[in-house]
């Protein structure tokens, strides 16, 4: 355990001791909670059988935070890679130690992902907190209810609908300061005008500007070395437009958003570039509609096109102290779009509910780019576009979900409910899929439920990963790989919640996620020639291409503990705690060799040979075995309230570049140590209507490591001012 570690909880128990005695008359109180994530019906988190956590309108309002990875790297089980970092640094999630991309992310119930990446993966830098109402988090395989991809877990972003009051605004200002020379700004500004006919209209804009640091470590030392260090600035604007009517048995929408985003970005770990950029632009449109036809029956229609344009250009850099450029410069562009429709019948009655709809997907992609290379008077030049491709695909499902209350048989089985699911995929690549769900629970008091969940999923290849044609020379694969499978899951869990009232809440849950066909970029070397032979004759191509191709299997498993509790009228504290490990087997005997032409195989990720000899990683690359993390609120005053936060990341292994690993080096394994941080915030309501926030983030200044090679930020302050009217 590290010192800040224990710094941070010595802090913790003593600010308890404090105060936890003392009474006061002011009170708080908790408005009463659904969730429509879970099962897509409106039901109480604390008798529902799943892993739930909720961000509500007021933590949203009380937060002085600048982006959603602040938020969610503060609840159980979820791990980020990237929210450390310089601001603009890409952020990945991890769902109970469940790969990036096997979490999916919606706004309003629509899924939103990138086509353009190289796995299909959301950056989550990309989405704003402007006009969000709730964030629902619902951890464990959705593969049922919505699709590929839902293997670890499901995060919801709820916009904000009519209100009671004809005209809301919410003004949200904030300045800050997180290393030497660098300083933060984000305006928002949200506005909301309601008409008692129930139509309604939302706008929204968020603006922030960063001057950072330098984003990679610098460890070079000896004098007369030439650096040409900068630092890493980004900007990021978004806009947002709702439109709707909710009144009666009718509530439908139509909203568009718009992201634009520039980021300055280094070579690689330990390797600055003073002269790469990124621009990332993304237009989404959503829709809804929902109808009720009776008091037990609506049926909706949901849905939403996305597209998104990244442009990476890597122009030439000074290399000495005598001013020369190294005359290389690489521009790449990725188009990408996503089209969705959800169409749902819902019947909710008192001992059976259940819903069935059918749904169509569309993703394509392109890819095309320039390369200029001009070195000891040789001149390279390349241009390339995948258009002709036509990189699309298409998966068509039919869903249902039932809800059976245990009283349709006898009396005595009233504090049992067992929800099952089932979906048919199409997909237009790799054919049929058919999942299942059983999720029984059972109601041990008023305030007690223990629950079993046993579900199966699936992931559909990128189609980077499954069509990119990308090719070495002497190479006899294409980097995608048509042939690659789904990769499938299996997910247990097993859990226990437990609620007094709105003083105390506690749950805890045992998760175990089997995941197989996991896909693997891996190198392919000549299998004539003997692995210790490889790389020895440089008149002699060994080298036969690099691909993705289905392996190995991650085997998941881990306890969540999570507990909440009024230490005082004016004392809130919650905590969690994760622990997970993994366990990879990886032979030769899984390998396609229609895929690999039976060379031999080398993982990118370890630089392991693959052998018939079955070899077991234990652990996730960039994924801790242990996560704690501790939340305090304490409101001395009606208007001031003070917040101290916590979290402690365990150890982990992340990936760099070893050169003497197989011929020509690949990924090895290193072990990073645990940190924590820790953050206090502070809000004070001037007014009804403005309060005045400061944040001190990374408190204790904490030296740690996200990723090997980069850098991460220290101590921080934040000012914030926020103004809201209604009327």
């Amino acid at each position: 355990m590290s010192k800040s570690l224990i710094i941070t909880l010595v802090f913790s128990l003593t600010f308890m001791n404090l105060f936890a005695q003392k009474k006061d008359s002011s009170k708080t109180y908790t408005m009463d909670e659904s969730i429509i994530t879970a099962s897509r019906f409106e039901q109480n988190p604390d008798e529902t059988g799943r892993s739930i956590s909720i961000i509500n309108q007021q933590q949203l309002q009380q937060a002085v935070y600048t982006n959603l990875g602040e938020l969610l790297a503060a609840e159980a089980g979820i791990q980020f890679v990237g929210n450390g970092q310089n601001y603009g640094a890409t952020q990945r999630m991890f769902i109970r130690g469940s790969n990036s991309y096997h979490a999916i992310v919606m706004i309003d119930g629509v899924r939103i992902s990138d086509p353009s990446s190289v796995d299909n993966g959301i950056d989550l830098t990309e989405i704003s907190l402007e006009n969000v109402e709730r964030i629902e988090i619902v951890r464990g395989s959705h593969s049922t209810i919505y699709g590929s991809s839902a293997i670890g877990g499901v995060i919801n972003i709820i916009t904000k609908k009519n209100a009671i009051n004809k005209l809301n605004a919410d003004v949200n200002l904030s300045v800050g300061s997180f290393g030497e020379n660098s300083w933060l700004s984000q305006n928002m500004l949200n506005l909301n005008f309601n008409h008692k006919s129930g139509f309604y209209a939302n706008a929204g804009l968020d603006y922030l500007i960063v001057k950072g640091i330098d984003a990679t470590l610098d460890t070079i030392t000896t004098a007369g070395v030439f650096k040409n260090r900068d630092q890493d600035n980004s900007n990021k604007l978004d806009y947002s437009a709702k439109l709707g009517y909710r009144k009666n048995r009718l509530n439908a929408f139509v909203s568009y958003k718009a992201m634009k985003h520039n980021t300055d970005l280094d070579k690689a770990a330990f390797r600055d570039d003073d002269n790469r950029e990124i621009y990332f632009k993304r237009d989404l449109i959503d829709f809804g509609l929902n109808y009720k036809l009776n008091a037990k029956l609506n049926i909706s229609y949901s849905g939403g096109y996305t597209i998104m344009n990244r442009t990476d250009i890597d122009d030439s850099s000074i290399v000495d102290l005598a001013g020369s450029y190294d005359h290389q410069y690489n521009e790449s562009f990725f188009d990408g779009s996503l089209f969705l429709n959800d169409l749902v019948l819902k019947a909710d009655y008192d001992k059976i509910k259940f819903l069935a709809g059918i749904a169509y997907e569309e993703e394509s992609m392109n890819n095309s780019g320039y390369i200029y290379s001009y070195s000891n008077g040789f001149l390279y030049e390349n241009r390339y576009d995948l258009d002709s491709l036509k990189l699309a695909t298409q998966t068509k499902s039919a869903f249902a979900h039932f809800e059976l209350g245990g009283d349709l048989v006898s009396a005595a089985l009233k504090p049992l409910n067992i929800a099952l699911g089932l979906r048919f995929s199409s997909h237009s690549t790799f054919g049929n899929v058919m999942n299942w769900e059983v999720n029984p629970s059972w109601k041990l008091s008023s305030s007690s439920l223990l629950y079993l969940s046993y579900s199966t999923g699936f992931n559909a290849p990128s189609l980077y990963r499954l069509y990119s044609p990308d090719v070495a020379w002497g190479a006899v694969v294409t980097r995608g790989n048509p042939l690659l499978k789904p990769e499938y899951s299996k997910s247990f869990e097993l859990g226990f919640k437990k609620s007094l009232g709105d003083k105390s809440k506690l749950s805890v849950a045992f998760f175990n996620n089997k995941i197989d066909n996991v896909i693997e970029y891996v190198y392919l070397w000549d299998k004539n020639v003997a692995i210790d032979s490889l790389g020895n004759d440089w008149m002699r191509n060994d080298y036969k291409g690099d691909t993705y191709i289905n392996l190995s299997e991650q085997n998941i498993y881990g306890i969540e503990f999570f507990i909440s509790t009024k230490l005082s009228e004016k004392i809130d504290f919650s905590g969690s705690y994760t622990f997970m490990n993994a366990v990879s087997p990886v032979s030769s005997f899984s390998i396609d060799t229609a895929s690999t032409h039976g060379h031999h195989v080398q993982l990118f990720e370890s630089g392991l040979f693959v052998s018939e000899v079955e070899n077991t990683k234990i652990g996730l690359v960039r994924r801790p075995s242990s996560i704690v993390t501790i939340q305090i609120n304490w409101r001395p005053t009606e208007k001031l309230k003070i917040n101290f936060s916590s979290r402690f990341v365990g150890t982990r292994y992340d990936a760099f570049y070893n050169p003497v690993l197989g011929p020509y080096g690949a990924l090895d394994n290193e072990l990073l140590a645990g940190y924590a941080l820790a953050n206090l915030s502070v809000r004070y309501e001037l007014k009804n209507n403005l309060a005045i926030g400061f944040k001190i983030e990374n408190l204790f200044d904490t030296k740690y490591t996200e990723i090997n090679g980069f850098s991460t930020r220290g101590r921080g302050y934040y000012f914030n001012v926020r103004y809201l009217l209604k009327k």
